[in-house]
């Protein structure tokens, strides 16, 4: 099933939407194959890091970048040559911070490092405390929120919610989620985080519920549920609208590549 994931993050990767007709058009190719990386726009270029290339030579060494302007892909050196995948990430002030996920070494799980596109350099923070692969983050203001996950040695899903303040390096935590999961999204819209999708363990069924943490109560809340349980798949705002893409339903029951559903 590794080639068919794939494939199914090339597409999303390498085409754009138009929401208002509602047609895809693709824009060009990867310039080698990935899946389990992260994706993130900054100033009009996209950067792909960590991920999965193939079974005979797996791990890729660089991050990808794409010009949305130029149609001109380029490479970047990672931090270090462990390799990264199932990691999260996002962007604050137009730097990228890639966060958590399984490396070559198996005390990193908690590593969180920050790339600079000005600079071009790469820097190490502060490890999250709760060190996990298979999570999710989101970022209101300037402060990083990292949910749920799995650990290197237990795979039900995690509740737990860690908070990274940028202006101090420090890490807090929070409240836990309502129900534990990896392979969940989150989504900041109006200073809250929404999460959704994500399954427990290996054996389980994905999930369709949406919950949402409100940073000023230090407080979860239930929301109606998503018209199809899911996990592994992606997720993107525009105009407080929360698109959800694609995905898997469980190890049984297989993909479902061209789900689209909206949140509002």
């Amino acid at each position: 099933m590794k080639n068919v994931f794939r494939i199914s993050l090339y597409f999303l990767l390498v085409a754009k939407i138009s929401f208002g007709q509602g047609y895809w058009t693709k824009v060009g190719d990867m310039p080698e194959n990935r899946y389990a990386h992260t994706v993130d726009e900054i100033n009009g270029k996209i950067y792909i890091v960590g991920g999965i290339h193939n079974e005979n030579d797996p791990f890729p060494t660089t991050a990808l970048v794409y010009d949305t302007t130029t149609k001109n892909w380029n490479n970047i050196p990672l931090i270090s040559t462990e390799y990264k995948v199932f990691h999260t990430s996002c962007v604050v002030d137009d730097k990228l911070y890639v966060i958590g996920g399984w490396t070559g070494n198996p005390t990193n799980f908690g590593k969180m490092e920050m790339f600079d596109p000005i600079t071009g350099l790469w820097s190490s923070k502060s490890p999250m405390p709760t060190p996990r692969a298979n999570l999710s983050c989101a970022a209101i203001g300037n402060k990083i929120y990292v949910v749920g996950g799995m650990d290197i040695s237990n795979w039900p899903g995690l509740k737990t919610l860690e908070v990274y303040d940028i202006s101090t390096d420090t890490w807090a935590t929070l409240a836990d989620m309502p129900t534990g999961r990896w392979g969940l999204r989150a989504v900041a819209v109006n200073g809250k985080l929404y999460i959704f999708g994500g399954r427990t363990d290996v054996q389980g069924h994905a999930y369709a519920s949406v919950e949402v943490y409100d940073p000023l109560t230090n407080n979860w809340t239930t929301k109606s549920i998503m018209p199809t349980a899911r996990y592994q798949f992606s997720t993107c705002l525009l105009d407080s609208n929360i698109f959800v893409i694609g995905g898997w339903r469980s190890s049984s029951q297989g993909p479902i590549y061209d789900k689209i559903e909206i949140y509002n």
